[in-house]
């Protein structure tokens, strides 16, 4: 027994055990629970403070041998640990510690030289520290099993620190935890390494350790026929900087370098109360100065120095008030397309606008500003444009309803500079529509008599100094709805039990006229200058089909089968629009005045087979101008599959689709994509994928073949990467740059 050097009236024992030590200390139920076992141990005690102490503590204890120590979901092994319960910090020698990432739901081992940790002090009389901390030495991360893993990430130091937070509960004398375990990890002189082999070095990471534990977020490797041999590496923007993320905040940065040129952008994303929006901002450095769009487009020349800025964003004010900001430069017309075309073909138009509005209730009221920056796109200009709307104001007692809207403001509309069309002078333009609605019922049949007026005013146009435009409709809309429930039904082959018969015919006819056509006007905007003289009327059925499906007991609705055909006619079909024939019936005028039979078929054979299928019969040409079917099947957990069908006429395509998703084993998974058009020069393959997935243990291999003739691409890809963490992959499935992806993880 030696005196206390801090209290010489305190006195300290020493106590040496052996042979499976357990020390432990808390509740056993609580998250605070920590347990402690070695083959020996000393044990370091001391009277319980007070003038008559009534017992002794533990203060400190040393282990040695298999060393295990557990609390929560970590677990730390190690040769030999000293643990000071007074001031809550542990000495490790040679520690693996194993925890697990609760988002991904995989291990994460840490083992190093030598491990301190201190931990939070849950006594309620003395002050919280942040959270429990961690310094490793000369440390390896990774999520394998093995000693010497497949991969893993070194690092001269590793700082790990708890960001959980916890609310001291007084009637339990423990501290609660408030939401999902958060560490903040630091890495510093950090390599990634395959086996013993490092392939990147950095000197300094930061990042949330709930998300990953590095910068990487992403790295592919390969060839892709347009581009070349390359590589493509996606990081975590704050981890990068060194800085934790701020709140409502996501960030991302893609270095990318092929035989075509090196690529560096961001991708901000925010999130934030009354506001959100994101950045994408991008260089090129196009080394063969050229774009390639297949067969028909090659060697288009191009800027060796490329790049874009987008920035759009929203801010809610009080009193009802949003504001929307955008911003978008484009350094030639095709670098979206070559770049982006998942977002230069489905995306919004690139614009820089700034568009207020206040809306409530029924109303609305708004103001646009828009300005063209890339002079090889066509748009309107608005200097502003002012507008106002009014929706489904009741009249006469509900006996009419009235939909109105107005706008007023300078516009100019700049067509594509090298086009030659010359872009017109600001003129203004001012525009006014009232629709008024009759709601009639007859029996079942609900009827919709309505008329439509419209005036427009332009200062100028191509044709006249000034114009206006009286316009005026006038139509009837009616539909009902008929069933009939068929309680004996039963079916175990089609999954049915019992089974609801909804069937809604419904139709439409309208007349509009005006004596100023399009071919007058500059086309500033669609829903003003393209209306024209125009009559039509639609006839069709809709059918429904629901039963239920479920364990007796537990049964659900589902809808079985649904049924859609209708036959659209139009007076005025001389454009010859190359489209399907369309009947818009909440603005008839907007229709693709084409004369046709339309059918759209929805089957869901069970809860894991589904029939899709939809036809548009040119009535003009007498043809099949748009077909398509298809079924998808999932027979899970195992097997998943899809086979199609697609006519377009006016392109000559009918292809074919096939694809499924094989898992053989535990071990092996197969997939195979194919695509051919039996039309394209008397039948030509368009696309095949093979791909053959092996798992290993907590990593993963692929083997994939490609061909994509619409990309001129040819190619056999490796990919590895490690289970939980997909974007580690080294190898691409389909490489190109940045085509994959348009929005911000």
């Amino acid at each position: 027994v030696r005196p206390d050097p801090r209290n010489p009236l305190l006195k300290r024992r020493s106590t040496v055990a052996k042979g499976n030590v357990l020390v432990w200390r808390g509740d056993p139920s609580s998250e605070s629970y920590l347990l402690l076992r070695a083959d020996a141990a000393v044990l370091y005690s001391a009277p319980e403070a007070g003038e008559t102490p009534a017992g002794e503590r533990i203060v400190g204890a040393y282990l040695d041998g298999d060393v295990i120590l557990r609390r929560g979901e970590r677990t730390v092994e190690s040769s030999a640990l000293f643990y000071d319960f007074e001031n809550g910090r542990a000495l490790i020698l040679q520690p693996v510690l194993r925890t697990i990432q609760e988002q991904r739901n995989v291990p994460v081992y840490i083992r190093a030289r030598q491990a301190r940790q201190v931990e939070a002090l849950e006594s309620p009389d003395r002050p919280r520290v942040r959270g429990t901390k961690w310094t490793f030495r000369e440390a390896l991360v990774t999520t394998s099993d093995f000693y010497s893993p497949s991969y893993h990430i070194a690092a001269r130091r590793v700082y790990l620190e708890d960001k959980t937070p916890y609310q001291y509960d007084e009637q339990t004398g423990a501290w609660v935890r408030l939401a999902e375990r958060t560490w903040q990890s630091r890495l510093v002189n950090a390599t990634f390494n395959i086996r013993s082999v490092p392939v990147l070095w950095l000197p300094y990471l930061v990042g949330d350790a709930q998300e990953g534990h590095t910068a990487l977020r992403k790295v592919d490797g390969g060839r892709h026929g347009r581009f070349g041999w390359g590589v493509e590496t996606d990081w975590h923007l704050f981890r990068l900087l060194g800085v934790p993320r701020p709140t409502g905040f996501k960030g991302r940065v893609e270095a990318d370098w092929y035989e075509k040129g090196f690529l560096l952008g961001s991708k901000l994303q925010y999130n934030r109360p009354n506001t959100l929006g994101y950045v994408r901002a991008y260089g090129l450095a196009d080394s063969r100065g050229e774009d390639d769009f297949g067969t028909d487009r090659r060697n288009i020349d191009a800027p060796t120095q490329r790049g874009r800025l987008l920035w759009r964003h929203k801010q809610f004010f009080p009193r009802d008030w949003q504001v929307q900001v955008e911003l978008s430069y484009l350094c030639d017309r095709n670098f979206l397309e070559q770049f982006f075309p998942g977002e230069f073909w489905t995306d919004k138009e690139q614009e820089t606008l700034i568009y207020a509005k206040k809306q409530r209730d029924n109303w609305a009221f708004t103001v646009l500003g828009k300005w063209r920056l890339n002079d090889f796109q066509t748009q309107t200009e608005s200097f502003p444009d002012v507008a106002g709307y009014l929706i489904g104001q009741s009249l006469w007692g509900d006996r009419m309803t009235l939909f109105s809207e107005g706008r007023v403001g300078i516009i100019r509309y700049r067509p594509d500079h090298d086009s030659g069309i010359p872009s017109s002078r600001s003129i203004v333009r001012a525009d006014t529509r009232h629709e008024i609605d009759v709601p009639v019922a007859v029996g079942p049949v609900k009827f919709l008599p309505y008329a439509v007026g419209r005036v427009t005013y332009w200062e100028d146009t191509p044709a006249d100094q000034g114009l206006v435009r009286p316009w005026g409709q006038v139509g009837l809309r009616a539909q009902t709805h008929i069933w009939r429930i068929f309680p004996n039904v039963r079916s175990r082959l089609w999954d049915l039990y019992r089974l609801k018969h909804v069937i809604t015919p419904y139709g439409g006819v309208f007349w509009s006229c005006t004596q100023v056509q399009p071919d007058r006007l500059n086309p500033f905007s669609p829903e003003v200058e393209r209306i024209r003289r125009l009559g039509g009327a639609t006839l069709g059925v809709r059918q429904l089909w629901q039963t239920k499906r479920g364990p007796e007991g537990n049964r659900h609705i589902v809808d079985w089968l649904r049924v859609d055909v209708a036959a659209s006619l139009f007076d005025g079909t001389d454009l010859r629009l190359p489209a399907d024939g369309r009947y818009f019936s909440y603005r008839p005028e907007y229709s693709l005045a084409e004369n046709a039979l339309t059918g759209d078929v929805t089957w869901h054979i069970s809860d894991a087979t589904t029939v899709l299928a939809d036809a548009n019969y040119d009535l003009d040409d007498a043809r099949v101008g748009r077909a398509n079917v298809g079924i998808s099947v999932a027979r899970d957990p195992r097997l998943r599959y899809y086979a199609g069908f697609r006519y377009i006429a006016d392109i000559d395509a009918a292809t074919g689709t096939f694809g499924f998703d094989y898992r053989i084993s535990r071990k092996y998974r197969l997939g195979v994509f194919e695509q051919y058009d039996f039309e394209l020069e008397g039948g030509r393959n368009l696309a095949t994928e093979v791909s053959l997935v092996r798992k290993f243990p907590r990593w993963y291999c692929a083997f994939t073949f490609v061909f994509d003739r619409s990309q001129d691409d040819l190619g056999f890809i490796v990919s590895v990467w490690p289970e939980g963490i997909p974007e580690a992959r080294i190898g691409g499935r389909r490489l190109s740059l940045l085509s994959a992806t348009t929005g911000v993880d």
